[in-house]
């Protein structure tokens, strides 16, 4: 399997957003869906979707999100590398409710801190 930057990109996209990808290795079609095993997906808006996976005839590869426990603990191992005044903010994020959606808003008022979150989290997901 080859992937192109673009292609690993959209992957890495749609794991973020916590969806499950499936990587046509024939077409190189990429098709991303919720898990299909969650009690919060709705049949009747992914079940046609499900169908045609299903009913796929190529071989395919799946990928996985990481599961949420892991990504919290990237969250806060980059909380204590981050500037104090951003540290803060950082873990008040992490132990309110939503706490990836919290953790982003702050960095969303610290852009340099922000790419060094990106790259952060990048070597993390590589050599985690």
């Amino acid at each position: 399997m080859q992937l192109t930057d673009e292609q690993i990109s959209e992957i890495a996209e749609q794991l973020e957003c916590g969806f499950n990808v499936y990587y046509l290795e024939q077409s190189g079609k990429i098709i991303a869906l919720p898990d299909e095993d969650d009690p919060n997906v709705e049949e009747e808006v992914w079940g046609e979707d499900f169908e045609a996976l299903r009913a796929i005839q190529e071989p395919v590869i799946t990928f996985e999100p990481m599961p949420s426990f892991e990504a919290y603990k990237i969250m806060e191992d980059f909380a204590e590398t981050a500037p104090r005044n951003v540290q803060i903010g950082l873990y008040k994020a992490l132990e309110k409710r939503h706490p990836f959606r919290g953790f982003s808003n702050v960095l969303g008022y610290y852009p340099n801190v922000r790419q060094q979150w990106f790259a952060f989290k990048k070597s993390a997901t590589k050599h985690g």
